[in-house]
């Protein structure tokens, strides 16, 4: 869950509970740290790891290695390599499991991304341990690679108790995790997405005007191919609406899923879920935790294009 109550623009962070505090009244639901472990990885962009990374002589030749055979790399058989391939658009993840070596596992994996979201996935290798990950309610994925599986289960729950129902699904796979279906056990070992056609991230975002300035009035830009697209035309709106002489800020922002807007009886809120069944959950939850008395004003999906401008009453 991402939840903000509008107000001022300076966090405080307030102990024990996951959230910050923003100005007068906005409150953020924190988004989930960034582990500060060592990775291995290509991509600049790591949630969290736990082995040594490959230096670019040997990257360089296991891809010479490859080149030489001029073929792909082997099918998969019981080794101790896996690696995970992400994308920044996508809401789910791909896995390959019992790789003969660290490249083939990346190969396998971010060939697989790569065909459906036509370029840009990065992988993560692991050899002999474990590589968890999670998919949150605003479209993310998290990961983290470890040898202890305890620790990797411990670091996926704490990541997810930044959402009030917690992260949509999370799952640990072993080096010799096996997803195929077939009797005989052949053919390439990967894990992919249930549903390939919702995959991409469509991003909804919501502006308003900032601090003191706020009165009552929301934007939400939404249906659009990336967050900065919808965050750019959401405070666009709000700018064009308060004729540039208002501050205007991004709260929340959301990737395949739902902005709810409910009003409190101390304020207005907006909150991102994965779809409005758990959005109006996560609403009562949050109301009867805070004690507050709380109406639903209207649901955005994040997939519908459009820009509206939410007045809460």
């Amino acid at each position: 869950m991402k939840l903000y109550k509008h107000g001022g623009l300076a966090a405080v962070a307030t102990a024990g509970t996951g959230v910050a505090a923003l100005g007068a009244g906005m409150l953020a639901l924190t988004s989930a740290p960034v582990s500060a472990q060592q990775c291995t990885s290509d991509s600049s962009d790591n949630r969290g790891c736990a082995v040594i990374v490959p230096g670019p002589n040997l990257m360089a030749q296991w891809e010479r290695d490859a080149a030489a055979r001029n073929v792909p790399p082997a099918p998969p058989r019981p080794a101790p390599y896996l690696a995970i391939a992400v994308h920044p658009e996508a809401n789910d993840y791909w896995i390959a499991a019992m790789y003969p070596d660290a490249y083939s596992a990346m190969y396998a994996a971010r060939n697989k991304c790569n065909e459906v979201m036509g370029g840009g996935c990065n992988a993560i290798w692991q050899g002999s341990g474990y590589i968890g990950a999670a998919r949150t309610v605003n479209g993310e994925v998290l990961w983290i690679v470890d040898q202890n599986k305890g620790k990797i289960k411990s670091q996926l729950g704490d990541w997810c108790k930044s959402y009030q129902l917690g992260c949509i699904d999370t799952s640990i796979y072993h080096a010799n995790s096996e997803f195929r279906k077939n009797r005989s056990k052949t053919g390439p070992n990967i894990r992919g997405p249930n549903d390939l056609a919702t995959v991409r991230n469509q991003y909804a975002a919501v502006s308003w005007l900032a601090g003191d300035a706020y009165d009552g009035r929301g934007w939400i830009a939404s249906g659009y191919a990336s967050a900065k697209q919808a965050q750019d035309v959401a405070m666009n709106s709000c700018k064009l609406r308060s004729n540039n002489n208002k501050p205007c800020g991004v709260g929340i922002t959301t990737g395949n899923g739902v902005v709810i807007a409910f009003k409190t009886s101390d304020g207005e809120r907006f909150l991102a879920e994965r779809d409005e069944a758990r959005a109006r959950k996560a609403v009562d939850i949050y109301c009867k935790q805070e004690k507050l008395t709380c109406k639903v004003h209207y649901v955005y999906d994040a997939r519908s294009r459009g820009t509206f401008e939410n007045i809460i009453p």
